[in-house]
């Protein structure tokens, strides 16, 4: 091979090899929102994002979530009732501290007897911020939904050997009342990150519903 048709062979490797580079797709900043049928098991979503470096309002990790919505725009209060039986609606129940972590958890009271009685003579009573002592709230059956176990992976891509931040399986629960609940949420330092999600299992969806994720930044003051 003579010496012209090797440098026109390097000239066009020179330029699909910078074609490439320009075509590859930045890592996105957040707040980010991705179209992802998580009802297939094993159907992966795959996003580089970026936690960028701040100084008058550092953000220090991100949130994930799973959002629900109605493909025909219905929202309608009947329409979100009628959601909520599968996306929980974050409702809670008062159980004793001793079996919260249990298959099954006891309920426990509300009031204390003074309380009670309280109640009773017409008082005042004002209710607990916070669960009475010996006592711890849970997400009711209602509150939870239907659980999505999604398998969440997040690593740090930069100039070294990617370096894994986060790997488990979150089972997704109905934290927030409505359309959306959170998968994680993760302090990063900045830089560039890869995100994978995975369903382990087949969901039936409800019909007419399409799933999505959204990413957004925290700021330092929610950690």
């Amino acid at each position: 091979m003579d010496a012209g048709v090797k440098k026109i062979i390097a000239l066009v490797c020179a330029i699909i090899c910078i074609s490439t580079a320009c075509a590859k797709a930045s890592p996105e900043e957040l707040p980010l929102s991705k179209s992802w049928d998580v009802s297939r098991k094993d159907n992966s979503l795959v996003q580089e994002f970026r936690i960028p470096h701040e100084i008058l309002n550092p953000v220090i990790g991100a949130e994930f979530s799973l959002v629900f919505t109605d493909t025909k725009g219905d929202h309608s209060v009947n329409r979100l009732l009628e959601l909520e039986k599968f996306t929980g609606n974050g409702s809670t129940r008062l159980v004793t501290k001793e079996s919260a972590d249990s298959e099954n958890p006891v309920d426990a009271p509300q009031f204390s007897p003074d309380e009670e009685k309280a109640l009773a003579d017409h008082q005042v009573v004002v209710q607990h911020g916070s669960p009475p002592p010996g006592t711890a709230y849970i997400l009711s059956k209602e509150g939870m939904g239907t659980i999505i176990p999604i398998h969440i992976v997040i690593e740090k891509i930069e100039e070294k050997a990617p370096e894994a931040i986060m790997d488990q399986v979150a089972n997704t629960k109905g934290i927030y009342t409505g359309i959306m609940r959170e998968i994680a949420h993760q302090k990063l330092e900045p830089g560039i990150y890869k995100l994978t999600l995975t369903p382990t299992q087949n969901i039936i969806l409800p019909e007419n519903v399409s799933t999505s994720l959204m990413i957004t930044a925290m700021p330092k003051y929610n950690f």
